[in-house]
């Protein structure tokens, strides 16, 4: 049995000036998900987990981490793993204003320099609108597997990507019901996780409406699914969501529809 690697994946929202939702094209070079369309995000790496984050951050403590991923341990380390990812693939701070990262860029892709060394010379990131929604969890028998958590955060709407060009070839901001009507079309190619949230932040108008959704304390939903390739996902208030034909996923999400 593979062990899913723990993981984490940023929803970048800005509004532009409807809701829009930043995605990005993966490299068909990569051995996971290559050339599909997704969210910025990877693996959680050793120095994510440092034992000196906790006092370089602010807006969320280690122990209130772990309690909104309702994990014994680690939580803090999907936040800060959610923060690197953006800064590495797509060139965009979340929960900072320090520029010193993004000029080190190349670096901290490259492993030669760590964020935690970053910060510890300068200032503390804030993960107070850094808002967990979702976990998915690849199932067997994939020879890949990943335990990701869904992180939601905002930017402005002159905030412009720039992609790595390695893990990250495209970056497109486009509305979330704009990017589901493409992969009906056969115009891009999502996995289930990226659908489900898509699906869910179709029924937002705004930023603000997700955020304030996303910070209140919301019981997480099982995701149902029928053709993991070909059918939309499926969410406890709709009506099929006990047809038999349908099977629960390794998914679960806790941003309730927009009422």
């Amino acid at each position: 049995m593979v062990i899913p690697k723990p993981a984490s994946t940023v929803v970048l929202l800005s509004d532009r000036p409807d809701l829009h939702v930043l995605t990005i094209r993966r490299s068909e070079k990569l051995a996971f998900a290559p050339g599909f369309t997704v969210f910025p995000g990877g693996v959680v790496e050793e120095s994510d987990g440092d034992l000196r984050w906790p006092k370089l951050i602010s807006g969320i403590t280690a122990e209130e981490a772990n309690k909104k991923l309702e994990v014994e341990e680690g939580g803090l380390a999907h936040f800060i793993a959610a923060v690197r990812e953006t800064i590495e693939e797509v060139g965009i701070l979340v929960g900072s204003e320090n520029h010193l990262l993004l000029e080190n860029r190349r670096e901290l892709e490259q492993n030669e320099i760590f964020l935690v060394d970053l910060l510890s010379q300068s200032e503390s990131l804030d993960f107070s609108q850094v808002l967990p929604i979702s976990r998915w969890i690849t199932p067997e028998p994939s020879p890949r597997r990943y335990d990701t958590y869904f992180f939601v955060a905002t930017v402005d709407s002159e905030t412009t990507p720039v992609v790595d060009g390695y893990e990250a070839i495209e970056a497109t901001w486009g509305r979330p019901s704009e990017i589901l009507d493409n992969w009906k079309k056969g115009l891009l190619t999502m996995i289930t996780p990226t659908r489900s949230v898509l699906q869910r932040l179709e029924t937002y108008s705004s930023t603000q409406e997700v955020m304030t959704a996303a910070n209140i304390s919301n019981p997480r939903q099982r995701i149902r699914i029928g053709d993991e390739w070909s059918e939309r996902v499926y969410f406890p208030e709709e009506q099929d969501y006990d047809n038999p034909s349908l099977v629960d996923s390794l998914g679960w999400i806790w941003l309730p529809p927009f009422r």
